[in-house]
């Protein structure tokens, strides 16, 4: 039968139908669809605000994790830029979310805003005014307006749906052990001048004659010294004597008396000064490392003044300002002990962390006053007698007060270069730490090990160094610790095999720990922020 609008018809009961009843219904199930179309396409946009929401929220919180300034208020206001422009970077059905912008109130149809608070996570994450440095989460909520599509079909006109989603990304409760390399490699890349120092009868004073010079240098200038080839001979019975004579040109006596680092960081030591320290020439180098510029009298007994005269005025505190510009002057040294300082200063500040220490070399550190005795000036010098050098291991303090991180941070000054490297022996030190409820009962753990070379030292768990690392991040993995391994790799020859070394490390240990390597010192602070970003996650 044909249909025309405003004609009967009859159903299969007979009966006698209008065409409009028909079309009546018809509308309702379009509208009912239109309709379910809409709560899923509100569902599906809903879920890409989230998506989008927490993204920010993930980018702001690891920005501020990995922020080395100390300034909390600009550490925050760069976590909001950064959660902005990841935020940005989203499109909910394919329309772009360049244009979202600070704000409240109820958006337009494709309009976006979005607002920010710092939360404290020890008070139930309550709100905290910008600024304040409790305020290590990022809270962001986005309120987006989805332009509607059933109204606008079925002629109701345009309409918008108002959409909201929040999230809250930052660092919960977090336990790390910084493991810590303190091997003689860590010296390496050191400029130094090695020196012959004699006395010159002919002219009555003191020759420097310079036997070598190096920026590679395995011996360095600060203590342990581990002067090699040293003619103990010459050196003289103590630093502050009259050196024996030693004639230029004579073949028969060699090796060399000192070694100093040049603080110019050139080949050839050309002078530095700093404040009132005056170092012109590689003689003052030489008598401040042996103390005696500190006064007039050890001035003049040690024939110092027979070069110096003039050029220095001695004063007391010459020897210990040589050797704290020696140690800035080391390499790379200098550059990891900065790094990890600001590793430190950054998660404290912007964290909810708590520290451990495990220093290092082919001994490991095993509690606060752990220490090792190695000789002043070397082992072929005895006269310069010996010293106890710190290698300690800083405990983690279960209590939420307790983070460690300045006496951590002190710690790492007062460590020095020296001896082999035991890499597993170190991981299994900072595993038992998290034992005996050491550690915070809801914190992530995360051991973050440092080092510049491979491992060559095999204990206590095997004499393999490598099967040795193995088993220790056997042991990480067993305690859920995630291990961060930070490669210094300076050696083109060590590099593979401290990445596969490092990544087999990683790996075996699994929880979400990362290798870094890095072929340049500079980079060291870069590496650890990543550290820090890697250990930022949702919380809300």
């Amino acid at each position: 039968m044909r249909l025309a609008f405003g004609k009967k018809y009859r159903n299969k009961h007979g009966q006698a139908v209008a065409l409009p009843m028909i079309m009546l219904a018809l509308m309702v199930v379009i509208v009912v669809g239109l309709f379910s179309f809409e709560l899923a396409r509100m569902a599906v946009a809903r879920e890409q605000l989230r998506t989008a929401t927490e993204a920010a929220a993930l980018a702001g919180a690891a920005t501020m994790a990995g922020s080395p300034s100390s300034d909390i208020t600009l550490s925050q206001s760069n976590a909001i830029a950064a959660a902005k422009a990841m935020f940005r970077q989203n499109e909910i059905f394919g329309q772009s979310l360049i244009n979202a912008e600070e704000g409240n109130g109820v958006p337009s149809a494709g309009q976006t805003f979005l607002s920010f608070q710092f939360l404290d996570p020890q008070n139930n994450n309550a709100p905290v005014a910008p600024g304040d440095p409790k305020g290590k989460a990022l809270e962001l909520k986005a309120l987006y307006g989805l332009p509607g599509f059933a109204g606008k079909v079925i002629g109701l006109g345009d309409s918008t749906l108002p959409l909201e989603a929040k999230a809250t990304g930052g660092v919960g409760e977090l336990d790390v052990v910084f493991c810590y390399d303190c091997s003689s490699s860590m010296r390496f890349h050191t400029f130094t001048t090695s020196v012959r120092r004699a006395w010159n009868p002919n002219q009555a004073k003191i020759d420097y004659t310079e036997v070598n010079h190096s920026n590679f240098s395995p011996s360095g200038g600060m203590r342990p010294q581990l002067i090699n080839n040293l003619n103990a001979a010459l050196r003289g019975q103590n630093d502050n004597s009259l050196p024996g004579n030693f004639p230029p040109g004579n073949a028969s006596v060699s090796g060399l008396t000192d070694q100093v680092v040049n603080f110019d960081e050139q080949a050839n030591f050309g002078g530095f000064s700093d404040g009132d320290f005056n170092f012109p020439n590689i003689a003052s180098l030489v008598e401040a490392s042996r103390g005696n510029l500190e006064n007039d009298a050890v001035f003049a007994a040690s024939g110092a003044d027979t070069t110096l005269r003039g050029l220095v005025t001695p004063k007391a505190g010459y020897q210990a300002k040589y050797f704290e510009l020696a140690r800035k002057h080391t390499h790379p040294w200098a550059e990891a002990e900065a790094a990890a300082k600001d590793f430190f200063t950054l998660m404290k500040n912007n964290t909810r962390a708590h520290f451990g220490l495990v220093a290092f070399t082919q001994q490991v550190g095993q509690n606060e006053n752990t220490s090792f005795n190695d000789f002043k000036v070397g082992a072929s010098y005895q006269q310069g007698g010996s010293q106890a050098f710190p290698l300690p291991a800083i405990s983690l303090k279960p209590a939420e007060s307790e983070n460690n991180a300045d006496a951590v941070s002190a710690a790492v000054s007062t460590l020095v270069p020296d001896g082999n490297t035991n890499i597993g022996g170190s991981i299994e030190r900072a595993n038992r730490m998290f034992d005996n409820n050491a550690s915070r009962p809801n914190a992530k753990r995360a051991i973050v090990l440092f080092t510049d070379g491979i491992p060559s030292v095999g204990q206590p768990l095997s004499g393999d160094p490598t099967q040795n690392c193995s088993l220790a991040a056997q042991q990480a993995r067993q305690r859920g610790i995630a291990i961060f391994a930070v490669g210094l790799a300076l050696e083109p020859s060590e590099m593979q095999t401290q990445r596969s070394v490092l990544n087999m490390i990683t790996s075996t240990a699994g929880n979400g720990g990362r290798f870094f390597q890095v072929s340049n010192a500079s980079n060291l602070k870069q590496a650890f922020a990543a550290i820090a970003r890697n250990l930022t996650q949702i919380v809300q």
